[in-house]
């Protein structure tokens, strides 16, 4: 599996899909975060580009864009469930803009156009997080869900 963003995930519409682009190939990890991953696993993660709060590492990530094959909103609750959402809230998706203030027509207009080509093609989720539940959980949880749909 390679590394394809932190996380800000850049989407285009692009012959009626959408595609997803790999982000920086930088990771920045918080202290915790960082005393959580077993050594093994940090010194093969990448190089480490210095400190400021987080470690910044820089990682290999995927070359090129890919087509988003699903999205997942995480919400509290018992969990980890994940439930498919039926009825999409558009303001779930256009809620999850990243650039706030840039809001050219232009912009304004990809932005609706990308959001309707998410509701109409791409399947979206929810995952509930319980108390307790550690992202290598919430990685796992998702993995096993993803290789159900893709094998059903």
């Amino acid at each position: 599996m390679e590394f394809f963003t932190d996380d800000v995930l850049a989407l285009e519409r692009s012959d009626g899909l959408v595609f997803a682009h790999p982000g920086a190939s930088i990771a920045s990890v918080r202290e915790s975060e960082r005393d959580a991953i077993p050594a093994q696993t940090w010194a093969g993660l990448g190089t480490v580009l210095g400190h400021s709060g987080k470690t910044y590492v820089e990682v290999p990530r995927a070359a090129g864009r890919l087509p988003l094959g699903a999205l997942y909103f995480l919400g509290a609750g018992e969990g980890p469930a994940v439930e498919p959402v039926r009825r999409l809230d558009p303001r779930m998706l256009l809620a999850s803009t990243f650039v706030l203030g840039v809001q050219t027509p232009a912009r304004l207009l990809n932005q609706l156009e990308v959001c309707s080509a998410i509701a109409r093609s791409v399947p979206v989720f929810e995952l509930r997080i319980g108390p307790g539940m550690s992202a290598s959980m919430l990685s796992e949880v998702v993995l096993d869900h993803l290789s159900e749909q893709w094998a059903g």
